[in-house]
């Protein structure tokens, strides 16, 4: 029995160190997903990682060079525009995107929501169009091999020119909760912003999934929701409008149930629905007059 129990937890060690690995990351990594599926999880998983194996690469390089008495290589450094725990982390800039200031050699850089640093809509400014592509193009040459990962909720997210510096990414299916880990589903799409290269995948072909299973104590380096600052200190509304329920039919087409407004930041669909209101105030009124 207790051989069979050794047997036992030996194969999930196995299986854990093999689901552990991160996949192939590039000098430039995008992870894409559906809305808290587990993208910045994943790629702060991922860009720790890379991290710890860029200083545990410095710290043998620098033993190496005490030995011979050559001048040590300056250490990795690990940039993010998120806050992390457990690391000592740099944040991220627009020096630093403006490469008014280089980043140190072998860092590794974690950006998320980059969709919120530069998206699809900012290309009006060449030359700030030009420096996001020098930025993204060059990093691997201008960090000496670093490592950059970003993730966004889709790749047309991002801004063309960093769309121009993937060839591939990896869109995250789903995640599933385990005890103690996070299993993660995804695939590699290959990507080409001219559409010369294409994933044709139909109903009858099956997706070659990869899985990482990942610690849930991941949820301790990070903020799962960051960016709520922007709102955290706004007032939460007292009085808010409610609309009474309404009765349940049997019946389709209850014009009860239709709504009455339509938030929208677009000027000429609200021009149209200020239109229809008045409209109908209009013909109510008219309608009234009549029946008096």
């Amino acid at each position: 029995m207790e051989v069979l129990l050794y047997i036992i937890l030996g194969a999930a060690l196995i299986l854990i160190l093999i689901y552990s690995r991160c996949p192939y990351i590039g000098c430039l990594t995008l992870f894409t997903g559906a809305l808290k599926s587990g993208k910045t999880m994943t790629g702060l998983r991922c860009a720790l990682r890379k991290y710890r194996s860029a200083v545990l690469k410095w710290k043998i390089t620098c033993l190496w060079r005490r030995l011979i008495k050559k001048p040590l290589p300056e250490k990795p450094l690990f940039y993010t525009n998120i806050s992390v725990a457990g690391v000592r982390f740099v944040p991220v800039t627009l020096d630093i995107l403006y490469r008014r200031v280089r980043v140190a050699r072998k860092s590794v850089m974690f950006l998320s929501e980059t969709s919120l640093i530069a998206d699809s809509m900012t290309v009006k400014d060449a030359l700030l169009n030009e420096e996001i592509n020098t930025f993204f193009k060059l990093y691997g040459h201008e960090s000496h091999g670093g490592k950059c990962i970003i993730e966004t909720q889709n790749v047309l997210d991002n801004h063309y020119a960093i769309k121009r510096c993937l060839t591939f990414y990896y869109n995250i299916d789903a995640n599933f909760s385990l005890p103690f880990f996070k299993l993660v589903r995804f695939y590699k799409v290959f990507y080409s912003d001219d559409d010369s290269v294409k994933n044709v995948v139909s109903l009858n072909d099956k997706v070659q999934y990869s899985y990482m299973l990942i610690p849930k104590s991941i949820f301790t380096r990070y903020d799962s929701y960051t960016y709520s600052w922007l709102t955290d200190d706004l007032p939460l509304w007292d009085d808010w409008r409610f609309i009474r329920r309404h009765r349940l039919h049997f019946y389709y087409g209850d014009r009860n149930l239709k709504s009455r407004d339509l938030p929208t930041f677009k000027p000429n669909l609200l021009a149209i629905v200020n239109a229809t209101k008045k409209n109908s105030i209009r013909e109510k009124n008219k309608n009234a007059k009549v029946k008096k």
